[in-house]
């Protein structure tokens, strides 16, 4: 049984693959006895924080998998209880016990959601990740969200929180779920949530301006929360319809932000007036929220007054492209300049239907720290998949761009690659050998073998070496050598395999 795995406030990697592989598959009972002999721990160390969080994340595996066979069922007895009490023992200096929430989320039965609320209200988790992570699981279709509101609403004094509870209650309003947005009859908390993040806003806006702080990551993160703050509200206060918001939105409208002018616009545009339309239709010719400005559009019905040639598919591209730039992920901002280089319609691996492939050139300037403005450049495609690579590549021609874009995606069991930069070079295999010595007698020199290639039967060497004087990448197949100036091994392997997928597709791609 699962209570004989614990037996001291450590937990050994044997039990803990043994807990996760048991946990998800366990009974009601087992959760139950497992869970309280958790609570039994005098303490819960903070070195043992790894094995706790793959604990804490089973737990919330068992209960998804236990809601998705047993929909609507709440938990035995005090599962949910000791599941609350487990969260509060743990401590908030072990960030894994969020899946505790997730946990009672997903079963979402009133026991669970009462327990959820309170501590969502006394003991919330620390950052909006963990505060945001159980709230998704709220809307599935069996959870009783008529227990959510008004308690997560006592909840709105932490940030973190409110911008999930305000998400959960405009998600619920749009999918009809609930009569009337839950904010309802706080509109007053809402107009006053308003004010606070509108004048915090600004205060950060007026700082970077003059330049009076330092761009550390603590104040990025404020300002990331205060806008996703204010996105939530706009939304919230654009459903729940009351008038007295339109003041307070255009005011929050003034923020240089543009998605911050544009989900004010779209509420102030919501609550009726033409003064969210026009300003909507404005900021479209900014690639960096022009998707949201055509969905509010087509959702509000006002596409009439947008520009055709911000809806058209080369538009929608470059929007797309400068939307994925600006993901915390990749360069966390948009670019300061995007061109269109090229558009090919073309067979694209993995699609039936000829797709439209759009090659954009994007520029960021930076101020470093002696004064100077220095600049990056890069290609990035949108269509067939939308991407950038981290390296850059602004110097290949589009065919060669394109290539390199279809062969990082390419997918097959028969193309496969080896890294042997180190492999000891008298135990390479006999045909790469031969690969090798057949470029060294030509005009390579320096030759450093990388990667052993498979290509749908065929051997590939992809070597980094010399020629002329300019350091790139050999290819060799079969059949011929491939040089990639100025590119290291992997990019010089992808532009290889993308070009070979695309001649087969298309008979006149060049190489």
């Amino acid at each position: 049984m699962l209570v004989n795995l614990i037996s001291t406030n450590s937990f050994s990697p044997s039990e803990i693959q043994q807990l996760c592989q048991d946990l998800p598959t366990s009974n009601d009972q087992d959760m139950l006895l497992f869970v309280n002999q958790l609570c039994q721990l005098t303490s819960v160390g903070e070195t043992d924080q790894e094995g706790w969080e793959l604990i804490l994340a089973s737990c919330e595996a068992w209960a998804r998998q236990r809601a998705a066979a047993h929909p609507g069922v709440p938990l035995i007895e005090s599962t949910a209880e000791l599941m609350g009490r487990l969260y509060s023992q743990v401590g908030p200096h072990q960030g894994a016990r969020y899946h505790l929430l997730s946990a009672l989320a997903a079963v979402g039965q009133p026991p669970e959601l009462d327990i959820l609320c309170g501590l969502m209200k006394n003991d919330p988790p620390q950052g909006l990740a963990a505060a945001t992570a159980p709230f998704f699981l709220l809307l599935q279709p069996h959870v009783a969200v008529d227990r959510l509101f008004p308690e997560l609403f006592e909840c709105l004094d932490n940030q973190d929180v409110a911008i999930a509870v305000l998400e959960i209650a405009n998600h619920l309003t749009r999918d009809q779920r609930v009569p009337v947005h839950p904010g309802t009859p706080r509109i007053e908390q809402l107009l006053g949530l308003l004010g606070g993040v509108t004048q915090q806003l600004e205060l950060l806006q007026n700082q970077a301006m003059e330049r009076s702080v330092e761009d550390s990551e603590e104040r990025r993160k404020t300002v990331s929360n205060g806008i996703s703050l204010a996105v939530a509200l706009c939304d919230s206060l654009g459903l729940v319809g009351d008038q007295r918001a339109v003041r307070p939105l255009k005011h929050l409208m003034d923020i240089k932000h543009r998605r911050v002018r544009v989900e004010a616009a779209a509420a102030i545009a919501r609550l009726g007036h033409i003064e969210g339309k026009n300003v909507l239709r404005d900021l479209v010719a900014e690639p960096s929220v022009r998707l949201r400005v055509l969905a509010y559009a087509e959702e509000l019905d006002f596409l009439d007054l947008i520009d055709e040639k911000y809806s058209d598919p080369a538009s929608v591209a470059e929007a797309e492209l400068v939307t994925y730039l600006s993901q915390p992920t990749n360069m966390g901002v948009p670019p300061s300049a995007c061109e269109l280089v090229d558009m090919k319609t073309l067979y694209w691996p993995g699609f039936e239907e000829p797709r439209n492939c759009y090659l954009f050139r994007y520029t960021y300037h930076a101020a470093e720290p002696d004064g100077t403005l220095s600049t990056f450049r890069n290609l990035g495609i949108a269509g067939p998949l939308i991407h950038a690579f981290h390296v850059s590549i602004d110097t290949l021609v589009p065919n060669d761009a394109y290539a390199m874009f279809a062969g990082w995606q390419a997918e097959h069991e028969d193309i496969l690659q080896f890294e042997i930069e180190h492999v000891d070079p008298s135990s390479l295999h006999p045909i790469l050998v031969e690969h090798r010595d057949r470029i060294e007698d030509q005009d390579y020199s320096a030759v450093q073998p990388h990667i052993h290639g498979k290509f749908f039967g065929d051997d590939i060497l992809v070597a980094r070496c010399e020629r002329e004087g300019e350091i790139g990448t050999v290819v060799v197949d079969p059949q011929q050598e491939y040089w990639y100036a100025g590119q290291a091994p992997p990019q010089g392997y992808c532009i290889y395999k993308g070009h070979r997928l695309l001649q087969a597709f298309n008979g006149d791609f060049d190489v």
